[in-house]
C-alpha cells in the first residue's frame, strides 16, 4: 500500500482469504531520520476456523488448534468456515463445546470419537463423516441428589444403546420422578428405569421426595387419626345432645 499514516489514529487493513501476513511498516521523521514506532494495526481476515467463548472471539487456521485452547480461553463455540478437516486419533469433543461445521466445509473423523456432556458437531452427512469400523459415543452424566443415589450402567454410551438406571432413596424418602434430558433440554422416554441413548450425551436427574405416612397406634397398628377423628365426632354428637336436653328442660 502507498500513502501516510497519521500518528495516533488506528487504520483497518483488510487481507486478502490465503494471506496471514501483517507487513512491517517503516517511519521516517521530518529530518529524514528513521525511527522506530509502535503502531497499532487491527485487520479483518477470513479464517478457516474461528471461535468464541461467549465474549471474545478468536480466529485459528486448524480445527485442532482451537481445540488445544479450548480449556485455556473457556472456548463454547467454534465454527470451520470453509476448507477440509481430519482428525485421525480417537478424540474426546470437551464438555460445553459445539463445532458447527458450515455448508462448503468438511470435517472427517478417523478415530473413535466421544462427546463429553453438552458436546456436539452439527453439520450434514455430507460434510461431517465418521470412520467406518469407530465408534461414536455419547457422555452419560448423573445429577448428584443428597435424598438418594442413581447409578447407570454405562457411562458412555452409542446411540440406540440400552441404558440401565438404578436408583436407590435415602430412609425416610421415595423417587418421585427420574428425568433424562439431552443436550437440548428435551426429555428421553424412560421406561422402567432403562432409556434408550438418542445421537446426544444425556443428563440424568432423580428426584426424591419424602414419606409421609399416618402414625399408627404401636400396639394394635391401627391409625390413630381414625380414632381420633371418630372421637372428635362422639364430642360434638354429646355436644349436641346435651344443648337439646337443656332446652327441653
Amino acid at each position: 500500500a502507498e500513502g501516510s499514516l497519521e500518528y495516533g489514529k488506528d487504520y483497518i487493513f483488510s487481507i486478502s482469504e490465503d494471506s496471514y501476513t501483517v507487513w512491517a511498516w517503516t517511519y521516517t521523521n521530518n529530518s529524514s531520520e528513521t525511527e522506530t514506532r509502535y503502531v497499532k494495526i487491527t485487520y479483518e481476515a477470513k479464517f478457516p476456523v474461528t471461535a468464541s467463548n461467549g465474549k471474545d472471539a478468536y480466529y485459528y487456521l486448524t480445527l485442532e488448534d482451537a481445540l488445544e485452547a479450548v480449556e485455556d480461553l473457556g472456548i463454547e463455540d467454534i465454527t470451520l468456515n470453509a476448507g477440509e478437516e481430519e482428525i485421525t486419533e480417537d478424540i474426546t469433543i470437551p464438555e460445553g463445546v459445539s463445532i458447527n461445521v458450515k455448508e462448503g466445509a468438511k470435517l472427517s473423523f478417523g478415530g473413535n470419537v466421544t462427546f463429553a456432556n453438552g458436546a456436539s458437531v452439527t453439520g450434514t452427512s455430507t460434510n461431517v463423516t465418521y470412520a467406518t469400523g469407530k465408534t461414536v459415543k455419547y457422555t452419560v452424566t448423573v445429577e448428584e441428589s443428597e435424598n438418594g443415589s442413581v447409578e447407570v450402567d454405562k457411562t458412555t454410551a452409542e446411540a440406540e444403546d440400552t441404558v440401565t438406571v438404578t436408583v436407590t432413596p435415602k430412609e425416610g424418602y421415595k423417587l418421585e420422578k427420574l428425568t433424562v434430558l439431552d443436550n437440548e433440554g428435551k426429555e428421553v422416554t424412560v421406561t422402567d428405569g432403562k432409556f434408550e441413548m438418542p445421537e446426544s450425551s444425556v443428563t440424568v436427574v432423580a428426584n426424591f421426595v419424602a414419606i409421609v405416612e399416618n402414625a399408627t397406634n404401636p400396639q394394635t397398628g391401627d391409625n390413630i387419626l381414625t380414632y381420633v377423628f371418630v372421637g372428635l365426632i362422639s364430642v360434638i354428637a354429646l355436644g349436641l345432645g346435651l344443648r337439646k336436653l337443656s332446652k327441653n328442660n
